[in-house]
């Protein structure tokens, strides 16, 4: 899969900027706290040094973690540090609502402290869009006016279009994008 991203310094990179740290985003507006939100699969982590923009790595792929399930993180050898959440890519969202619940409360504890964010899973398709659209519905929209008036599922359609919007084949797992227009 071939990704063609822009970023601050205008670079080729295995992940796309979701929430930019720089700008606002058209229909969504800024993230309520600080930090950028970027997706990428495990191939972000093949060029260390375009890691830096990140205070946090957040793997929610069980493939880049295999040997220890229980190991919440990883350290690599250029000292960036992998937090791992483990999600499956199956169709019962249920089991895994603490897990992606866990990971939605690491992103807001990361952009509080005004900390960019790279979510991965194997290809930066399915669970790590799943997670970022649950950190949007639950913290994005710093202007609500008129949001509460939207329903849940139409909340979940414009992050899940705005999330497609950047990273083209997002959220094709017909069992994630379900239960993020659940009713809230």
């Amino acid at each position: 899969m071939t990704t063609h991203t822009h970023t601050h310094t205008h670079t080729h990179t295995h992940y796309n900027w979701i929430l930019h740290p720089e700008m606002s985003q058209a229909g969504i507006g800024r993230v309520a706290t600080g930090g950028g939100l970027a997706i990428g699969g495990l191939l972000a982590y093949s060029e260390p040094a375009k890691l830096s923009p990140f205070g946090l790595l957040l793997n929610v792929a069980w493939e880049l973690n295999q040997t220890s399930p229980r190991q919440p993180r990883e350290k690599l050898k250029d000292g960036y540090v992998i937090e791992h959440v483990r999600l499956d890519d199956s169709y019962d969202v249920e089991p895994q609502v603490p897990e992606i619940l866990r990971a939605v409360e690491m992103i807001r504890i990361a952009h509080e402290a005004g900390k960019n964010v790279l979510v991965t899973c194997a290809a930066g398709r399915n669970r790590s869009a799943l997670v970022i659209a649950e950190y949007m519905l639950r913290h994005t929209f710093t202007d609500r006016s008129g949001w509460p008036e939207t329903s849940a599922e139409r909340k979940a359609e414009i992050i899940i279009n705005s999330i497609r919007s950047k990273r083209a084949h997002a959220l094709g797992n017909d069992a994630f994008v379900t239960w993020l227009k659940r009713q809230r």
